[in-house]
């Protein structure tokens, strides 16, 4: 979790982004996979708002401290695990 990782080592000002972005992605999946659909409208401005403060961060998050981890480890999620995205119903599919 983005929010995680820069909690006390970026300004307030990179924060707020951050949480604005988590926000904004939690309103999104709310709406889309709730009862009451009005419409994706939002999808690409939040797609958009997330890789502009990722992209931001790249650098910064590309210097804290790593962990190795295996394909082999079949308790990890596929994006982990193999680098490939979720299936359709969950992230541990085969």
């Amino acid at each position: 979790e983005l929010k995680s990782a820069v909690n006390g080592v970026v300004d307030a000002n990179t924060m707020h982004h951050v949480i604005q972005i988590e926000t904004d992605t939690a309103n999104l999946e709310a709406s889309i996979v709730g009862t009451y659909r009005p419409s994706d409208a939002d999808f690409p401005r939040v797609v958009y708002n997330n890789r502009l403060i990722f992209n931001s961060l790249r650098d910064f998050l590309l210097r804290l401290p790593t962990v190795q981890l295996s394909s082999t480890d079949y308790s990890l999620p596929n994006p982990l695990r193999t680098g490939h995205l979720c299936g359709r119903a969950s992230c541990y599919e085969g």
